[in-house]
């Protein structure tokens, strides 16, 4: 799973980009290793670029039917999210992927601690997090900052 994030704690949050195929399990394991970074603090916004992001082929069809294994990883996520409190998750999306996306979103609403949204655009969601304007989101989306495929780590 290609991925990158940036933790900024003097906007606090988590910036993270997806590139690729994602799954539930993929994301599991991204967030318990954010979770152990040592900028990473409880009360941390999340921000998912997922723009570049490839559906299961499931989602393709605009079916998206939970298996035994999504159910698992559903559990794994809310015991991760213990880690947040009172936690914004801002999802950037192509418009032609927010069904896909707005589903995934729906496995998580019985997350007390998770508040979480769709976006098209980049400044919609820095709006809802309140991130300052001077801060450049953009910037940080486009930087390359861990990059993870297979068994092999690339750090730029």
């Amino acid at each position: 799973m290609p991925y990158f994030y940036k933790i900024k704690p003097a906007v606090k949050v988590v910036f993270i980009r997806h590139i690729g195929r994602v799954s539930l399990a993929d994301l599991g394991d991204q967030i318990g290793e954010i979770t152990q970074q040592e900028e990473f603090q409880k009360g941390m916004h999340l921000l998912f670029d997922h723009r570049e992001e490839v559906p299961p082929d499931f989602s393709s069809r605009g079916v998206v039917q939970p298996r035994q294994e999504d159910t698992f990883n559903q559990t794994k996520l809310k015991v991760l999210f213990e880690f947040f409190e009172n936690t914004k998750m801002a999802c950037i999306v192509k418009k032609d992927m927010a069904k896909y996306f707005a589903s995934l979103a729906d496995l998580m609403q019985d997350m007390e601690k998770i508040d979480n949204a769709i976006f098209f655009t980049v400044k919609e969601a820095k709006d809802w997090l309140n991130i300052p304007p001077k801060f450049d989101v953009d910037k940080i989306l486009s930087q390359v900052i861990f990059v993870r495929n297979s068994d092999k780590d690339y750090r730029p």
